[in-house]
């Protein structure tokens, strides 16, 4: 079992770097991992920008905490605007953009 304090997801957040595959500048992400195995957990923190995920090898939950982001579907086009205490799946196999329009932060969850 693993122990989560409030202050682990306000607080401050490891720095991850960039996100692959957006524009220079954009998509700043820090996070921490609460949990890596057998499924991933953490929070995720990133900038303004946008970014393309195709064919995910992998199962994604979330639940929005702060900022706003629009997630496109690309085989269709639709898209869905998240806020704060929304939530999403993105499941193994689908393609999708991000847009970060706010500095966003995220609980996941990642299965195989």
């Amino acid at each position: 079992m693993t122990q989560i304090a409030s202050t682990d997801l306000t607080g401050p957040l490891q720095d991850w770097g960039y996100r692959p595959g957006a524009k220079e500048g954009e998509c700043k992400i820090s996070g921490i991992w609460i949990c890596k195995e057998p499924v991933k957990s953490g929070i995720w923190e990133c900038t303004p920008g946008g970014f393309d995920v195709p064919d995910r090898d992998n199962t994604e939950s979330m639940m929005i905490m702060s900022g706003r982001v629009k997630i496109t579907n690309l085989t269709d086009g639709t898209s869905q605007e998240l806020g704060p205490g929304m939530g999403l799946v993105l499941p193994k196999g689908c393609s999708c953009r991000w847009d970060v329009l706010e500095t966003t932060r995220k609980f996941f969850t990642i299965s195989p």
